[in-house]
């Protein structure tokens, strides 16, 4: 059996998100605490739109919509140099794309964010990119709950009309902001890929803290979080428990990548009911599940910093 080299992949994904976020080097502001294990989450991100486009316009969704409510300044600092954020990758990434095909856009962004710093440059840096783009693009100051329950129902549409909307949703949090009633809402609303980062060892330290018993709780939904015994523990009790909420359709199937970090783990939570998604999110798996930081940080320093001679000759 041949393993899988995941060096090319990270490699091109990372210079192009670097090459997208070039026009902002002089920026100031960009969005706190993100360090090099927060590429791997862009990158399967932007793995991820193009298949995702090409199965929802295959099966002729009318109206494809793209939702992040954590969306934060549209750019990271990592190791010094500036990235694209969740907010804006969907929309750099479609501008290329749109070159080729006209149909792979979203339709509609819906981006909040509660900081309004983070939400005057993101609108700023965003005027800048969408020039060509047939998209409708809303940016304001929210929380998750009250901005999620302006978009989403929660109701399954009616007969004929499943495939007016499809929804990927985006959340990206930096602890236990995500709370069960309102995901429920989002999974609920139809044709909804959801992408989650979930804080697997936080809520691990957390967990005998009296002072986070109510956020917990609120965050599952329930108290099932107080019998689990491991960080991994937490994440399939979440999981299980997203792949039963009731559906009129097929039910949801997840998959998790694991991304590392100096202090733990945490999980992007990949969530879906379409088989094709599923089938992109084994793929995912199995390909970011080999990468860790110590191989993040060598291809980091060789797609973003200076480049080698073998990976000039192998531009040329």
């Amino acid at each position: 059996m041949v393993r899988y080299d995941p060096y090319p992949t990270l490699r091109r994904s990372l210079i192009s998100l670097r090459e997208y976020a070039t026009p902002f080097d002089s920026e100031i502001v960009t969005t706190d605490k993100h360090e090099l294990w927060s590429t791997k989450k862009l990158i399967a991100l932007r793995y991820y739109i193009y298949p995702y486009l090409q199965i929802m316009r295959k099966y002729e969704f009318k109206k494809l919509h793209y939702v992040d409510l954590f969306a934060g300044s549209g750019l990271l600092r990592i190791k010094g140099k500036i990235m694209p954020g969740t907010s804006l990758i969907p929309l750099l990434r479609t501008k290329e794309l749109f070159e080729k095909n006209k149909q792979y856009i979203f339709d509609e962004y819906h981006l909040s964010d509660t900081n309004q710093k983070y939400v005057d440059v993101l609108q700023d840096r965003i005027n800048k990119l969408k020039s060509g783009l047939p998209t409708k693009i809303t940016v304001k100051k929210g929380d998750f709950a009250s901005t999620s329950d302006e978009i989403f129902s929660g109701q399954y549409p009616e007969f004929g009309q499943q495939k007016e909307n499809g929804y990927l949703v985006v959340l990206d949090p930096y602890g236990f902001h995500v709370d069960w009633n309102h995901l429920e809402r989002i999974l609920k609303s139809g044709a909804v890929d959801v992408l989650i980062t979930f804080q697997s060892s936080n809520i691990s330290w957390n967990q005998n803290k009296i002072q986070s018993k109510s956020a917990l709780t609120k965050m599952f939904g329930g108290e099932e979080w107080m019998n689990c015994d491991s960080v991994d523990d937490f994440v399939n009790t979440y999981c299980r428990k997203i792949e039963s909420v009731p559906t009129q359709w097929s039910r949801f199937k997840t998959k998790t990548l694991t991304v590392f970090t100096t202090k733990g783990k945490y999980h992007l939570i990949c969530a879906s009911r379409s088989p094709g998604a599923n089938n992109l999110f084994s793929s995912m798996q199995e390909k970011f599940d080999e990468v860790n930081n110590d191989l993040l940080n060598d291809v980091f320093s060789v797609a973003v910093g200076k480049k080698t001679d073998l990976d000039a000759f192998l531009d040329n």
